[in-house]
């Protein structure tokens, strides 16, 4: 007789199993892969174990196959590259001019790199979206760390040969003109 939760083999006289307590009964033994005995809990947790296993990789196939269909979909909207002319008439210096879509919580890389745009003074960049990330926000950033933002700026009407962003501020809030 072997036990219904471990497999071990039983004493007919044990109403516990030693190893594992559980209480001892009549079970049927079932013959292993390996030729060992093994009851019918030990054979139904051999079958739950590659029903798992089955799943995971289904899941795993799904996942890759959800990538791939992301990767393609994403791949076929066309690129756009801006002449993007920047004129500062904020009175401030500039030392960095960061970009984001609307729905995006975090300013992404300095649009300036290394250099710093003064006041009254205009930079040409190249700036690149997809057709369906037209709408942009803008943040830009003095010497001393003060953040100035401009929401709501849209390439729709742009020129890809030259556009023009005009970042203006009054002391209180920024304003930008986009064309």
């Amino acid at each position: 007789m072997f036990c219904r939760n471990c497999g071990k083999e039983l004493n007919e006289t044990q109403k516990f199993c030693p190893y594992c307590g559980q209480k001892a009964g009549e079970e049927t033994a079932y013959s292993s892969p390996n030729g060992y005995p093994q009851t019918a809990a030990v054979a139904n947790q051999r079958k739950s174990k590659t029903g798992l296993i089955v799943g995971i990789v289904a899941a795993v196939i799904v996942l890759i196959v959800a990538i791939g269909i992301f990767i393609v979909g994403n791949s076929e909207k066309e690129t756009l590259s801006f002449n993007l002319s920047v004129v500062n008439d904020t009175g401030v210096d500039i030392y960095a001019l960061y970009a984001s879509q609307p729905e995006v919580d975090d300013w992404e890389e300095d649009i300036l790199a290394d250099e710093v745009l003064c006041d009254g003074d205009t930079i040409d960049v190249e700036f690149t979206v997809t057709e369906d990330t037209l709408d942009w926000d803008f943040a830009i950033e003095d010497i001393e760390g003060n953040i100035i933002e401009f929401y709501g700026l849209s390439f729709e009407d742009c020129s890809i040969d030259g556009a023009t962003l005009i970042l203006e501020y009054d002391g209180e809030e920024g304003y930008a003109t986009l064309y």
